[in-house]
C-alpha cells in the first residue's frame, strides 16, 4: 500500500498544493465511495485513488465535462481545446489507474449535473470532493445536488474555497448552501460537515 509521499511524489502537474493534498489524502482514507467534480490533469483524482488503495472496498467517481456537452458534442472544435482536452483525460486516468484497478472507479466525462441525473444514481457518498466549476452558480447547484446523495455522516470538500480570485465565489457559494458546516481548512482546501 502507498504512502502518502509516494502518491504525491507522482502525481500530475496541478495547483493542489502538499498541504492541501494531505488534507485530501486523510479525509478520503476514511471513506469508502468518493466522488471528484473537476478532475483536469488528474492531480487531486491522483490522491484520491492513493488514499482509496488503502483498503478494499472502495470505490471513486471522476466526473468532469473536459470541454463537452452532455450529448458528447465539444465546446469548441478548435484542434488545440480537442488536443488539450484529450492529454487531460489520458492523464486522469493513468493517475488512477497507478493506485485504482479499473473495477473500482468510474469516469464519467459529462457535465456533474448530468452525473447527477442518470438512471444508475450514485449515492451514499462519503465524501463529494467538488473542484469543477468556480462560479458561484456552478458550485451552489453541485452543491445542493450533491448533498443530498451523501452517506449520514458524509462530508463535502471544496478546492479554491478562499478570499481571493476565483475563491471568492466559491467561498460565497459554499456558504449560502444551507446545512454545510466548516469542520476544517488548510490554504484553500476546506472539509465541511452536512446537516440536512
Amino acid at each position: 500500500m502507498p504512502t502518502f509521499d509516494q502518491v504525491y511524489d507522482v502525481v500530475p502537474t496541478g495547483w493542489l498544493t502538499r498541504p492541501e493534498a494531505k488534507l485530501l489524502w486523510d479525509v478520503a482514507s476514511e471513506a469508502t465511495r468518493v466522488m471528484e467534480i473537476g478532475c483536469y490533469f488528474g492531480r487531486s483524482a491522483c490522491v484520491l485513488a492513493g488514499a482509496l488503495s488503502q483498503r478494499d472496498n472502495t470505490f471513486l467517481y471522476l466526473v468532469d465535462p473536459y470541454g463537452k456537452f452532455p450529448d458528447g458534442h465539444h465546446f469548441t472544435s478548435e484542434p488545440e481545446c480537442l488536443v488539450r482536452a484529450e492529454k487531460a483525460i489520458a492523464s486522469t486516468r493513468d493517475a488512477v489507474l497507478r493506485w485504482l484497478p479499473p473495477t473500482r472507479f468510474k469516469f464519467l466525462e459529462m457535465p456533474e449535473a448530468a452525473a447527477f441525473a442518470l438512471p444508475d444514481v450514485i449515492a451514499n457518498l462519503d465524501l463529494v470532493y467538488n473542484d469543477g466549476d468556480h462560479s458561484y452558480q456552478g458550485t451552489r447547484g453541485a452543491s445542493e445536488r450533491w448533498k443530498t446523495r451523501l452517506s449520514p455522516n458524509g462530508l463535502m470538500m471544496f478546492h479554491d474555497y478562499s478570499n481571493e480570485g476565483g475563491g471568492l465565489e466559491v467561498k460565497k457559494a459554499v456558504e449560502d448552501v444551507d446545512g454545510l458546516f466548516l469542520r476544517d481548512r488548510v490554504e484553500t482546501m476546506a472539509v465541511f460537515e452536512v446537516h440536512l
